[in-house]
């Protein structure tokens, strides 16, 4: 009979090791319930003996027969043999959690395994798994002498067949038809490892790489990973939590204190950092920086391609870094009353077009914009707008009066309001009601123009401004909106925070505000012709429920699908399609690079020769990742 191979004890009360992780995992999925545990590769059943003594049924498989036969002394039932031949005599079976702690790097095709596990877990089961880390810094010093040297035990267990780092096996899953719920590494000094491992190191081989390497992960020794069906939940119906991603994400922004920064990237990042563990950090376009480009895995560029966005760029397609452009208006096609915008916006289609090819993805907030960026061949994800208002509160719907309101007419650039003019005077000069009107920024001119009698409240801070409409009464929103391509791709931002207020709004009836509103029911829609105005203002005006019921329906429907939950939601699985590295192209798009591609490739070598912080970006891919992706990345470009 063969030996026994793995043994060991299990002391719950050491955290930095791998049987208390995967313990803690299983306990976290159990959540006060007794489970049925699969342990895949058992050995003598001293983790499953912990398990049991937590209240849980558990089953092992184990190949080796000594092993397994002391194994069968301690759990609920032990298959002598493999994975694959218990399945042949046990399909039927339903398990809560499968364990492979220590196993997957031993079998050839694991992901087939991981797959065939999918018929044995009952609804909301999950997988338990630990690994050990091919990427330790042991293992990098070894290579760093020339060395690769097999052991009995450890990272270099000569019955290893398959090698992981905490990207790999994050792939691994992702591949099989898992979500990686959570993630934790046991670190190990090196020379514990080695001493572990059995491994003969070099000194100076070991504090070379903790000098040199280019990540934080060298002591990172084993990852313990909980992992589900994509799309699963736990067995109590709440939902599992989002992955914890490693992702540092890099904001490149014209003005770090903008609104538009807030509204797109700020709000909804800053809370997918608290929710998914990533990390966040926020820079001024034009405040170039080598080493925060290093320290993000993801920039996002938003709106703005100038001279410093080329500089950034170049910088992270040296480092290999992913790129995200953000945009939230059709900047290339501005209408003619917004010609002012046009002198700073010169040149701006044809940098696009020539920085695009170095976007990963392109994030807009309206299918109706990412139509348009399409002419661009870069993957799209469409992120809505959020507005994560509702610990400010509601208007006062008590004090709302028949016949009585505050009109309010708000933008923080120039609108057409031409022709909502006439219908306002209209209304503003009726004896039989009360109307005030308050007009916040640029608009306020057309109506002074217009010798119509109004409260001016000059443009102020986002987070004002929601506040301010809070303390108007009997309040009703009106957003006027010209029919303009340009008009048709922003995001109904406007409507998300008026009704998140508790305010009913009118709006014109043209995308993107007919793309949202049900007409009469979460809002009111117009033509833009004068008569249309002045009835629906009147029908709000005069109907006190209709007001509430508008506001009631509109706070629930923007609260359902524009929350910053939903937000947060998409920015992560656009961070994992780029950490998984997903191809969003269809293979029309991957094509010979062409005559014009070739000169753009000569251009950028040329620009590099001589710079001497293009050699260091160079020396760092190098090492970081070889000649082949150094390679690649030039014919790229």
């Amino acid at each position: 009979m063969s030996k026994v191979k793995y043994q060991g004890i299990i002391d719950l009360a050491v955290e930095n090791n791998s049987h208390t992780m995967a313990f803690n995992f299983i306990e976290k999925v159990a959540n006060g319930k007794s489970l049925r545990i699969l342990e895949v590769g058992c050995s003598s059943g001293y983790f499953g003996s912990a398990l049991k003594s937590s209240g849980h049924y558990v089953w092992g498989i184990e190949p080796n027969q000594a092993s397994a036969l002391l194994a069968s002394e301690k759990l609920d039932y032990v298959f002598t043999g493999f994975f694959e031949e218990f399945l042949n005599g046990h399909s039927s079976e339903k398990f809560d959690v499968i364990v492979f702690g220590d196993v997957l790097e031993h079998i050839a095709d694991p992901s087939d395994i991981l797959k065939k596990c999918h018929c044995i877990l009952i609804e909301g089961g999950a997988i338990v798994a630990s690994v050990p880390n091919i990427a330790h810094i042991t293992t990098r010093a070894m290579l760093l002498e020339g060395r690769w040297e097999y052991s009995d035990l450890g990272i270099l267990d000569r019955t290893h067949l398959r090698f992981f780092t905490r990207q790999t096996i994050q792939e691994l899953f992702y591949d099989s038809g898992y979500a990686v719920v959570q993630l934790n590494a046991v670190k190990l000094a090196a020379n514990v490892a080695a001493h572990a491992s059995k491994m003969q190191l070099n000194d100076s081989a070991v504090n070379h790489i903790d000098s040199f390497a280019l990540d934080d992960r060298k002591y990172d020794f084993q990852y313990v990973l909980l992992a589900v069906p994509a799309g699963a939940r736990q067995g109590n119906g709440s939902k599992l939590l989002l992955e914890q991603s490693p992702s540092k994400i890099l904001a490149l922004v014209h003005d770090v204190n903008s609104s538009i920064v807030d509204v797109r990237l700020r709000v909804p990042l800053k809370e997918w950092s608290l929710t998914c563990g990533g990390e966040v950090e926020f820079r001024n376009m034009s405040s170039f920086n080598e080493e925060i480009v290093s320290w993000a895995d993801i920039i996002i560029i938003q709106r703005f391609i100038n001279i410093y966005t080329s500089k950034w760029l170049e910088q992270a397609s040296l480092l290999g870094k992913k790129v995200i452009f953000e945009i939230d208006d059709l900047l290339i096609e501005l209408p003619e009353f917004l010609s002012h915008h046009r002198a700073g916006l010169t040149g701006y289609l044809s940098a696009l077009e020539n920085m695009a090819p170095q976007f990963s993805y392109i994030t807009v907030t309206t299918n109706r914009l990412a139509k348009q960026m399409e002419r661009f061949s870069r993957p799209i994800m469409v992120i809505p707008n959020t507005v994560g208002d509702e610990h400010l509160g509601r208007v006062d719907v008590n004090s709302w009066k028949m016949g009585q309101a505050t009109l309010i007419v708000a933008s923080t650039d120039s609108v057409l309001v031409n022709f909502i003019l006439p219908a306002i005077s209209s209304m503003i000069n009726r004896k039989d009601i009360t109307l005030k009107l308050v007009v916040i920024g640029p608009p306020a001119d057309s109506f002074e123009n217009a010798g119509i009698e109004f409260e001016k409240v000059p443009n102020m801070p986002y987070a004002e401004f929601k506040t301010f409409i809070r303390t108007l009464s009997n309040p009703i929103g009106i957003i006027p909106l010209d029919n303009s391509l340009f008009s048709s791709c922003k995001s109904p931002i406007k409507y998300f925070d008026y009704s998140l207020a508790g305010i009913p709004v009118i709006c014109s009836d043209v995308p993107p505000y007919s793309d949202v509103i049900k007409n009469n029911v979460t809002g009111i829609l117009v033509s833009n012709e004068t008569d249309d105005w002045i009835n629906a203002i009147e029908k709000l005006v005069q109907s006190v429920s209709l007001r509430e019921e508008i506001s009631q329906n509109a706070i629930a429907y923007v609260g359902k699908n524009y929350s910053v939950e939903n937000a947060v939601k998409n920015w992560d699985l656009l961070f994992q399609k780029l950490r998984f590295k997903i191809d969003d192209f269809s293979p029309s798009i991957k094509r010979i690079p062409s005559f014009s591609k070739k000169i753009t490739t000569l251009k950028f070598l040329l620009l590099h020769a001589f710079n001497y912080d293009s050699y260091k970006g160079v020396i760092r891919i190098i090492r970081r990742d070889g000649w082949k992706t150094l390679i690649d990345k030039i014919l790229s470009i």
